[in-house]
């Protein structure tokens, strides 16, 4: 990663790891949820590959939802 961010000309100090990770990440559970759909439950390509963007945006709501959720038990146990 450090040799990434040499070559593109920044230091963890300029941005965030998160910015730069999450795109390979993404594609990575992308490729891999395609793989899954494919062997485990005999899919097509275009039937995994609808499914694997339905996990994505699955996933991204529960995250989501996890963190407002911790937010808000947070900010609750600080006034209460």
């Amino acid at each position: 990663m450090l040799t990434v961010q040499q070559a593109m000309g920044t230091t963890v100090a300029d941005g965030s790891v998160d910015e730069l990770l999450s795109i390979p990440l993404v594609l990575l559970h992308f490729w891999v949820t395609i793989g899954i759909g494919k062997r485990f439950f005999g899919c097509t390509w275009l039937g995994a590959a609808w499914r694997s963007v339905a996990l994505l945006f699955g996933l991204q709501f529960a995250l989501s939802a996890y963190r407002l959720l911790l937010f808000l038990a947070t900010m609750w146990s600080i006034n209460a």
